[in-house]
């Protein structure tokens, strides 16, 4: 057994996992993802965050928990080769994405809360 890290928010190295997997197994073997990345990025109250912050575009914990999550879910229906009109009907692939219990119940730390309810 193997495991990989990639940056989940990088669509290149999330294919090249997939890629070195196959070449490690002698072809395709991945049947589960586990999706665990997380960052806390700015842990505030709301109306503690600075007004910059909403117009940045390196808000890391939306970028990594969120948009990381959609990004390697993506990846693996391709790898998969499973769309909305293409199920296997048998030996169905699974993705398993961890958030944080701070994506289900209010919490102080609402950026990072809404980054993890997303997914």
């Amino acid at each position: 057994m193997k495991g990989l890290f990639a940056d989940a928010k990088n669509r290149t190295l999330i294919r090249h996992a997939f890629q070195q997997i196959d070449e490690y197994m002698n072809g395709p073997k991945v049947d589960v993802l586990v999706h665990a990345a997380g960052v806390p990025g700015v842990l505030v109250p709301l109306d503690s965050v600075p007004d910059s912050f909403f117009d940045s575009k390196k808000n890391e914990a939306l970028n990594n928990n969120l948009w990381g999550a959609m990004i390697t879910a993506h990846e693996a229906l391709d790898y998969w080769n499973i769309s909305s009109t293409s199920v296997p009907s048998n030996n169905v692939p699974v993705i398993i994405h961890l958030s944080s219990e701070d994506g289900m119940v209010a919490s102080p730390v609402a950026l990072y809360a809404a980054s993890k309810a997303g997914k």
